[in-house]
């Protein structure tokens, strides 16, 4: 017989290659899934929220509503796509004057900011 003990508490770290598989909460119908985030901003009647890209609950699930979301849009929002969502955008300094500030940049960048690391929380059920 053989075993192994996981020290962890709420959380273990599956690897981000696990990120597709089934036995995933792919669609974010666990309340865990969504207990660090607070959506509540990003619902439709929250101040500031774009009417055509916000979020809403639909039963335990949070769906990207409103044609700001391109081809995202109807589709579950869950931590991944919150990750997928993050972009910076860089540009880079290709001339610098003589008091060291930058005179041009060159064209910018945008990119994956951040990406989801493989970290899930124990499920309910």
């Amino acid at each position: 017989m053989q075993f192994s003990l996981v020290p962890f508490s709420a959380s273990v770290n599956v690897g981000p290659a696990n990120k597709d598989k089934a036995w995933m909460d792919l669609d974010g119908i666990s309340p865990i899934h969504h207990e660090n985030f607070d959506w509540t901003t990003m619902y439709k009647t929250a101040s500031g929220v774009d009417p055509n890209k916000y979020i809403e609950k639909v039963g335990d699930a949070r769906w990207k509503r409103g044609s700001g979301w391109g081809a995202g849009q109807n589709t579950p929002m869950t931590r991944f796509k919150l990750y997928e969502e993050m972009t910076a955008t860089t540009r880079t300094c290709t001339k610098k004057r003589s008091n060291g500030s930058c005179q041009t940049y060159s064209t910018p960048t945008t990119g994956q900011y951040e990406a989801w690391k493989g970290c899930v929380e124990a499920r309910p059920y």
